[in-house]
């Protein structure tokens, strides 16, 4: 929500045009982060469960940064010294060349943050994550670019608050790993070759990754304009709220499974892939449904009338990025079993297939083509991960009762669109009455066919006897088996 505030001051306060100029000095800084970071941020997340003593977390820490940190600052000198051919040979706009050398001081805090972020995930630790990655980074970039917004609407300005917010993320983060783990001085087994031999594969994984979430914001800049860069970087990342849920389970996700991996529990990990997927998706329809139905209202109630040619653009996203439920959290599962290779063969491909489709569907449908290139590259990126999880361990979340929920969900859905697209509510007021008709009648609906089933409620009553387990003390309290 942080995020989301941020993105609709700083939209409305610039505009299309200069708001579309900050997302290219945002997207660089992603882009050119994702390669520097070496997969070390992944690898240090997978093997910091499996370490037994302080000494040994401390060295695949240290190991990570030496080796990111390293790559980061020899990344900003060469970002900094090629923002002048950047901003007028690839985008054409000379006064995004003070822009890129701003963002390119960004890359090692950026890149900091996500590496302290990795060391926390390896903790098991969901609190301190979100408050270094989704509180102290976006709170300070809300703070600091709403300032800089009171000093002049100037996209510099907003680029130097970007800048602290940066900072500030990365200093939170390595504040609280200091105070775990003693990170000063050289470690004393090196994990360099370990760490890298991992996350080799990641890195081009990640990197393609990356092609296939940005590579449309800099083509949209190439063949089109900064405004419609700037309402795709609004459309965008909205229509990313439909993948909340996904995310927020995944950073959880990938320790744990790699647990069971190692302890050789392989039932239990498809018996915990299938409850995740069937509530992930439960929860995640409602959200896709909101976009569909009512985007226009959306766009212009929060972002402005300016932003409303991003309307069928938003739609499309939504149901893009609301496939990724539907195949569960495959991609950290697989990395969690090591098929990392896997991961950046499919990632390879989908991306040059990103790609192709941008430039054959950007320049003939503008954003609308570029929503559809990244729909259709997310729902067959997940259909190779989900290929790969049943071969190797015939993990399937398409389960009976699964299929049925998804039916239910698909029909309710169509039902509803159909009747706001003939009622075309435009008051505040019928928009919330249809969407709260909506939510008791797919709760009905769901109800009726019944959501748990006898293995999900035999898994969950036997965490229920663990009086250790967090999940466990929850179910007691709410007393769901009495």
């Amino acid at each position: 929500m942080l995020s989301f505030f941020t993105r609709v001051i700083l939209a409305r306060g610039l505009g299309p045009s200069k708001f579309g100029r900050l997302s290219i000095g945002v997207a660089i800084v992603a882009t050119t982060t994702t390669f520097v970071l070496l997969g070390m941020n992944s690898g240090i997340g997978r093997y910091l469960p499996r370490m037994q003593t302080v000494s040994e977390k401390r060295s695949v820490i240290v190991s990570g940064f030496q080796i990111s940190l390293s790559v980061a600052i020899l990344s900003t000198i060469c970002v900094y010294l090629a923002a002048g051919w950047l901003a007028t040979s690839v985008f054409d706009d000379a006064s995004l060349r003070v822009v890129i050398k701003v963002f390119s001081l960004c890359i090692p805090l950026f890149t900091l943050l996500k590496l302290t972020v990795g060391g926390i995930r390896g903790l098991e630790k969901a609190l301190p994550r979100v408050l270094v990655e989704n509180l102290a980074f976006p709170g300070g970039r809300l703070i600091f670019t709403g300032v800089a917004l009171l000093f002049g609407a100037t996209v510099t300005n907003v680029s130097w608050g970007y800048f602290l917010a940066y900072a500030l993320g990365a200093v939170t983060g390595l504040y609280y790993l200091y105070t775990r783990i003693p990170l000063l001085g050289r470690p004393r087994d090196s994990m360099h070759r370990t760490l890298l031999s991992f996350s080799a594969p990641l890195v081009i994984t990640a990197a393609m990754a990356t092609v296939i979430a940005d590579i449309d914001t800099f083509i949209i800049g190439y063949f089109l304009t900064p405004r419609y860069v700037g309402i795709y970087n609004v459309v965008y990342p909205f229509a990313a709220l439909a993948s909340i849920f996904l995310s927020s389970l995944s950073f959880l996700f990938m320790p744990v499974v790699s647990e069971l991996h190692a302890a050789g529990e392989f039932e239990q990990i498809s018996i915990i892939y299938a409850i995740a997927t069937k509530w992930l998706f439960l929860a995640t329809t409602p959200i896709v449904l909101l976009f569909v139905m009512f985007g226009d209202n959306l766009l212009g109630i929060t972002f402005g009338s300016e932003y409303l040619p991003g309307e069928l653009t938003l739609s499309l996203l939504a149901i893009g990025f609301g496939t990724h439920t539907i195949f569960g959290p495959n991609r950290d599962t697989l990395t969690s079993i090591g098929r990392t290779r896997w991961i950046m063969i499919s990632n390879i491909g989908i991306a040059l297939f990103n790609v192709g489709m941008n430039i054959v569907l950007v320049p003939r449908f503008g954003i609308e083509g570029a929503a559809v290139a990244t729909a259709a590259s997310y729902t067959f990126l997940n259909c190779l991960y989900s290929y790969r999880l049943y071969s190797d361990m015939g993990i399937n979340p398409f389960k009976r009762r699964f299929i049925r929920h998804l039916f239910t969900g698909t029909i309710v859905g169509l039902i509803f669109i159909t009747t706001e697209n003939w009622l075309a509510p435009t008051s505040t007021l019928g928009i919330t009455l249809i969407y709260l008709l909506y939510l008791a009648v797919y709760a009905a609906a769901l109800s009726y066919v019944g959501i748990l089933d006898s293995k999900e409620i035999e898994f969950l009553s036997n965490i229920a006897k663990e009086p250790e387990n967090r999940l466990g003390r929850l179910i007691q309290r709410l007393g769901i088996f009495e």
